[in-house]
């Protein structure tokens, strides 16, 4: 049973090899810090006044960095994995037993090993399982005095003491935040010893012995301890010192001078940049350990080199202790001597034969000493012949690199082939489009044009006579047309079923228990509901904010079309929100708007009943709102509004990211939009390949196609005067920041290769650290900028590598919409019917994705025609003006339906909304494809 250690306290010296942590713990004693009584020995010319360190820590320490594989000279950081691999071989326990045992009868006791920097990860587990009150000392050295001390005593290279000393400081920082910890330099120590050991007392809640430090200072503190003394302006002579390592060495100089606290925000916010850098560095660092494991000589030479300087040292030791004794003894019998001439003499002969043995014995550790050298030395000749050998292996390498070159040549012929294939089977669907045309001119189609513009052209007549009207709108009339329709000699896979009439609102009122908790009570009169005074509910996640988002500007486009349809519009935001501009913006246009679930539900209570329509926009707001639009708009129609298929958006997701966490997301997701579109009466997917998706999951739904809107916006700008590539969208929407990072990552520097100093603007709100981070020469990361129109006069080229997503891609369409060329990915290019080299250009893998944008950025002629082109295309399809008329063309068959025999008919309305539709046979197909 573990005994209560929580009032003992533990010090724990942390810092990087030659960083000074030995001076520095023998100050501890100053302070009443028990070191231990098994220390190591001091060795001549490495460290000739102690290490202050543990023996059985030090032990343990190589032994878990062994199981990991690791050394105290790797780069790569120890992490959870490792800490768990370690408890599991048992080594977490016998810490805890070793610890509890250094630290048993004694209050204060302190211990340093700089692999206990290495392994904090590890030794923290096992502070907190022992409930010390543990304290750190952060030890900090001139960066360059720390490689020229390691590349003299291990031979390292600069480059690799650098990031040795980078990955110990940034380990010792974040792995001590929060518990108490004071920060020296080591050089500032040599400097004036008396401050900063007082520093370091009164940082850890210390008293210092006068005389204890006397002796520190004037006996143990010397000069040989320090042989290098560097300022900053050294390392930024150089070159071989990383930019990061001259910031962090600067900002802890400014916290040992106690300029800054370590806690201070402000340097807890860099520490937090410092280590996101140090994880950014991690696979470099992971491959330059792997890559000095493939010298494992070197690696043993090293580590013999490192044994013989202990082994040299314990000698040493062995030898100073052996002297001090001979010393006592001498001593000894120069005073019996007086007394005793004879014993003397004999003691004397004595200990002169047990020196003698000792000196053959050291004679004879020399002699094994030149014979394990001479072994080193055949086993580098050996190793020789190894490199030698490598070398070979890399020449066949090479040979194996040729032929791999050629299969891509071969390869190149098989896509050429590809192509032709890709052009006979356009050839075939140009032949399926002519037998399209084929069948709008057969005779089965002639046939049933009277019938489906029966009811059409008798409202259009205008008759005078009042009964006609009536008649036409009578409910017998309309269910006679559908058994008429029924019976036609016409295939049934070509008829659409025809709507029924709306039954008219009861003159009653319907009221449930007021006490339930389901739904509240239902109080709609007759009187809400007023043919001559449409009105529709639109309900959205959020208020539209248009220069955010492509949804928005969808949204804000729909909503202004209601307004020009002469509806009234009552606009329903379920975010609370605070968003008072955009707000406004809809107020201006006459909308009335509400916000927050509360608020929904009590207009919906007071009067839903006058609603003819409720617009209900995207998966998770239809599903929460859909029962009470229900219940209190018993008379409305409900068109539920897709924006895109989340399921299918989620399914791509996984395909490229491979998180098998987004299966439960998925079935959820589609859960949901097959509830929404099985409860609504009508369902909106935005692009055509949505609706057939749909279509698939529930045949007899009925889906129409509403798309994006977009503004036309002319270019001004000439290919000349343009320059840089452009990428806007939101990020809180996922597929963005994947298209963004895998651009930068794969695409951009082949780009490069072919148009140097091209520049990536990146716009969008809600950017995260992962975009913003990107900054450089080459990427500007903008965030979000209230007026986008200069961009899009300025770039070149709009680039959207879309690798997953749903529904249509609005930042294409914006793009189009202002005469700027686009390159994509055939998901980004879905949706919307466009053709590669004719609107735009799409490529999927990174090479082609580049080839694409080099080729579009110096080539004028290809710019214009697609800028042209897409301009053209997006008016006949995706403009205000076609907007308004398929939304029109929508809404007209539900007034329709929503007409009841007993409504006095608005023959001008009517007359004017058919005469519209009065068209040709291709329009009415058209019609039907909605």
């Amino acid at each position: 049973m573990m005994t209560d250690n929580r009032k003992k306290r533990l010090i724990i010296v942390l810092g990087m090899h030659r960083s000074g942590t030995s001076a520095i713990t023998r100050g501890l004693q100053v302070m009443g810090v028990e070191l231990g009584d098994n220390l190591m020995p001091a060795v001549e010319n490495v460290n000739a006044k102690g290490f202050w360190e543990d023996l059985d820590i030090y032990a343990l320490n190589n032994e878990l960095l062994s199981l990991l594989g690791s050394d105290w000279h790797h780069l790569t950081a120890i992490g959870l994995k490792d800490v768990e691999a370690l408890r599991k071989s048992g080594y977490f326990a016998k810490a805890v037993d070793l610890l509890c045992q250094k630290v048993e009868k004694k209050n204060v006791f302190g211990f340093k090993d700089p692999r206990v920097a290495k392994l904090l990860p590890f030794w923290k587990e096992v502070f907190i399982q022992c409930q010390f009150d543990t304290s750190y000392v952060l030890v900090v050295r001139h960066p360059l005095s720390v490689a020229k001390s390691l590349a003299k005593r291990d031979g390292f290279d600069v480059e690799k003491s650098y990031f040795l000393w980078l990955g110990h400081i940034i380990e010792s920082l974040t792995s001590s935040a929060g518990m108490q910890r004071v920060l020296v330099d080591y050089d500032k120590l040599m400097l004036s010893p008396e401050f900063e050991i007082n520093r370091i007392a009164k940082g850890l809640d210390l008293e210092i012995n006068p005389v204890e430090l006397d002796s520190y200072i004037t006996q143990f503190l010397d000069e040989t301890l320090r042989h290098t003394a560097y300022d900053l302006n050294d390392l930024s002579l150089d070159d071989a010192c990383p930019l990061l390592i001259r910031e962090i060495y600067t900002e802890l100089l400014n916290a040992t001078s106690d300029k800054i606290l370590l806690d201070d925000p402000i340097l807890k916010d860099k520490i937090e940049q410092w280590t996101n850098e140090w994880q950014r560095l991690k696979p470099i660092l992971t491959l330059a350990d792997r890559l000095s494991s493939l010298n494992p000589l070197g690696k043993q030479i090293a580590s013999l080199k490192q044994a013989l300087v202990e082994h040299d040292g314990q000698i040493a030791s062995l030898l100073e202790q052996a002297l001090v004794e001979r010393d006592g003894q001498i001593a000894s019998l120069e005073q019996a001597l007086v007394k005793h001439d004879g014993q003397i003499v004999s003691l004397l002969e004595q200990a002169l034969v047990e020196r003698d043995g000792q000196i053959a014995s050291f004679e004879q550790a020399l002699v094994e000493r030149d014979g394990q050298i001479a072994s080193f030395e055949q086993a580098l000749i050996e190793r020789d012949g190894q490199i030698a050998s490598f070398e070979q292996a890399l020449i066949e390498r090479d040979g194996q690199i040729a032929s791999l070159e050629q299969a891509l040549i071969e390869r190149d012929g098989q896509i050429a082939s590809l192509e032709q294939a890709t052009k006979e089977i356009n050839n075939d669907v140009a032949k399926l489009q002519q037998e399209i045309t084929d069948i709008l001119a057969s005779t089965s189609w002639r046939i049933s044009r009277p019938i489906r513009m029966a009811k059409t052209a008798l409202i259009a007549v205008k008759p005078n006579s009042e009964r006609w009207a009536l008649f036409t709108h009578s409910a017998w009339f309309n269910r006679l047309l559908p058994r008429a329709y029924r019976n036609l000699p016409v295939s049934s896979h070509i008829k659409v079923p025809p709507q029924q009439i709306y039954p008219r609102p009861p003159a009653t009122t319907l009221n449930l228990d007021p006490n339930r908790e389901a739904l509240p009570a239902v109080a709609i009169s007759e009187d809400q509901f007023n043919h001559a005074n449409p009105c529709i509910l639109v309900i959205d996640l959020r208020i539209p904010t248009p220069d955010q988002d492509s949804g928005s500007v969808r949204m804000f486009a729909i909503l202004q079309l209601f307004k020009e349809l002469k509806f009234c519009v009552t606009f329903i935001s379920d975010s609370d929100a605070h968003l008072p501009d955009y707000k406004e913006a809809l107020q201006r246009q006459g909308i009335h708007v509400l916000q927050g679930y509360d608020a929904a539900r009590s207009h919906l209570a007071a009067t839903g009943g006058k609603y003819h329509f409720a617009f209900l926009s995207r998966p998770e707001v239809a599903f929460r709102y859909l029962p009470y639009v229900r219940a209190y708009a018993l008379y409305c129609k409900v068109i539920y509004d897709t924006v895109d298929l989340h399921w299918v958006r989620f399914e791509r997701e996984m395909q490229v990211s491979g998180n098998q966490a987004l299966r439960d997301v998925i079935a959820k997701s589609k859960r949901v939009e097959l509830f929404n579109l099985t409860c609504a009466d009508l369902t909106m997917a935005i692009t055509h390949e949505e609706k057939e998706q749909l279509l698939i999951e529930q045949p007899d739904a009925e889906v129409a196609i509403l798309p994006n809107i977009h503004a036309l916006c002319p270019p001004r700008t000439p290919f000349s005067q343009r320059s840089g590539l452009l990428f806007i969208g939101g990020f809180w929407h996922q597929p963005n920041v994947d298209a963004v990072m895998y651009f930068v990552a794969e695409i951009l520097p082949r780009i490069s290769e072919i148009v140097p100093d091209l520049v990536f603007y990146v716009i969008g709100s809600n950017m995260p650290d992962s975009i913003a981070s990107l900054q450089s020469p080459n990427v500007q990361s903008l965030g979000f900028v209230p007026d986008v129109t200069p961009y899009f006069e300025s770039c070149r080229i709009f680039v959207a590598p879309l690798r997953y997503g749903a529904g249509m891609k609005g930042k294409v369409g914006q793009s189009m919409s202002h005469g700027l060329p686009v390159v994509t990915s055939t998901i980004g290019a879905e949706g919307m019917g466009l053709a590669h080299e004719e609107h735009l250009l799409i490529a999927d893998q990174p090479q082609d994705f580049a080839d694409a944008v080099a080729r579009l950025y110096q080539d004028e002629l290809l710019w214009r025609k697609l800028s042209k082109s897409a301009l053209s295309y997006l008016e006949e399809n995706y403009s205000y003006a076609a907007a308004r008329k398929r939304l029109s063309h929508i809404l007209k068959g539900f007034k329709e339906e929503l007409t009841t025999d007993n409504t006095e008919p608005n023959v001008e309305n009517e007359t004017s909304i058919s005469s519209e539709n009065v068209s040709t046979d291709s329009k009415q197909l058209q019609k039907v494809s909605v």
